[in-house]
């Protein structure tokens, strides 16, 4: 092999080819982009099989490091930042309902998932001070077959359950993904060692789990498109048989991209995410208009011309 094709070897093997946004909010080659970036792949995910982004980070990303916080919500530390230094977007756009600092992680599924991109330090600059420890974005799949069906299921210790789907629509004018999940698990005890110095029983709270979530993407031309996506997701924990925890959450989004010349374009976007709980209640809502000056050299700048959170 020349010395040429180990490099395109080298290059295919760290996915150094592929693009990504995240760093610098321009479309940059993964090997060009001056800010650190992990990817992991949709190849990565369906090798962890995980559920959702806890399992996924715990078996892919060095320095990552997940326990009980108080009233047994997870925590997520990640090198030394917890998780209110850590922002957490989907498609680019922040999520609601932090509790204790963190995200629920139960609701980022890993289905439908195309790539995830990590970036480790700071990034205030672009994203604000939630993201002062780093940012994880986790980008969704996008049809490219006329249709596709995806059913999965899987079982394992404690009744644990998952079972979803994903069915695509791919036309010349209109794209449709809907995504259904659902996941169970019963309550469990954790015990010592044997003979220890003190004996310490833990009950780990399971849960019930619903997550819906539909994408539909309207090609006007050549130059626009429309995307619209809702989400709906449900958690039920039971600590007392009769009094059990729910929590829900109901987001949507629309987004309007516009190709001006194959320099330039303009994105306009309007996002909702409204969670509850039985400790806390939040209805933020994000507004942002984005112009994106992007070119194929390794100059490039993104400016945001407004972005106002209402709660």
């Amino acid at each position: 092999m020349t010395e040429g094709g180990q490099e395109e070897g080298l290059d295919s093997m760290y996915y150094l080819n592929d693009v990504v946004v995240t760093g610098t909010r321009t479309p940059k080659l993964l090997k060009d982009t001056p800010i650190q970036t992990r990817l992991i792949t949709s190849a990565d995910i369906e090798k962890v099989d995980a559920t959702n982004a806890e399992d996924l980070l715990q078996q892919e990303m060095p320095g990552v490091e997940f326990s009980y916080a108080m009233n047994q919500l997870k925590h997520m530390n990640l090198c030394g930042f917890g998780g209110q230094g850590i922002l957490f977007l989907v498609d680019g756009e922040r999520l609601a309902g932090e509790t204790m600092d963190d995200v629920d992680f139960t609701r980022l599924n890993m289905a439908n998932v195309e790539r995830i991109e990590i970036v480790k330090g700071a990034a205030s600059a672009l994203y604000g001070s939630n993201a002062g420890g780093g940012v994880i974005n986790i980008i969704t799949k996008e049809g490219t077959e006329p249709w596709t069906l995806n059913l999965n299921g899987r079982l394992a210790r404690h009744n644990e359950r998952r079972y979803g789907g994903s069915y695509g629509v791919n036309g010349s004018r209109l794209k449709n993904m809907l995504n259904v999940n659902h996941t169970s698990i019963d309550n469990f005890d954790v015990h010592n060692a044997p003979n220890p110095a003190t004996q310490v029983v833990a009950t780990v709270y399971g849960d019930r789990t619903w997550n819906i979530k539909d994408r539909l993407t309207f090609i006007l031309n050549d130059q626009m498109k429309l995307i619209g996506r809702a989400g709906y997701f449900y958690r039920e924990q039971t600590r007392t048989a009769d009094s059990p925890e729910r929590y829900r959450d109901f987001s949507a989004g629309l987004r309007g991209l516009w190709d001006i010349t194959s320099n330039d374009n303009l994105e306009l976007s309007y996002s909702f995410d409204q969670t509850t709980s039985p400790t806390i209640t939040k209805s933020p809502t994000w507004m942002c208009v984005t112009i994106a000056t992007c070119r194929t050299s390794s100059k490039g700048s993104t400016t945001t011309i407004g972005r106002q959170a209402i709660s």
